[in-house]
């Protein structure tokens, strides 16, 4: 059977942390980071933690949306 993160309201915390968010969304920790930092994923920081509340990741995984170019410009595309 597959490893997969199938988040479910009442198993799932209302907080994701970049590693669940990363696991979630099938993308590196440091892809999750940038998308931040570049504000194209909401998130809440807690003193130097970050952390993203489980409808914002839903919604984002949602809209189609994807990394294009270098990531060293944190450019996001979304398709449509």
């Amino acid at each position: 059977m597959p490893n997969t993160t199938v988040l479910s309201p009442s198993l799932s915390p209302l907080l994701l942390t970049v590693r669940e968010t990363a696991q979630v969304l099938h993308l590196h920790e440091m892809t999750i980071r940038k998308l931040a930092w570049a504000g194209s994923l909401k998130c809440i920081r807690i003193g130097k933690a970050v952390r993203f509340h489980r409808t914002a990741v839903e919604a984002f995984a949602s809209t189609g949306t994807t990394l294009t170019g270098h990531h060293l410009g944190h450019k996001v595309v979304t398709l449509v």
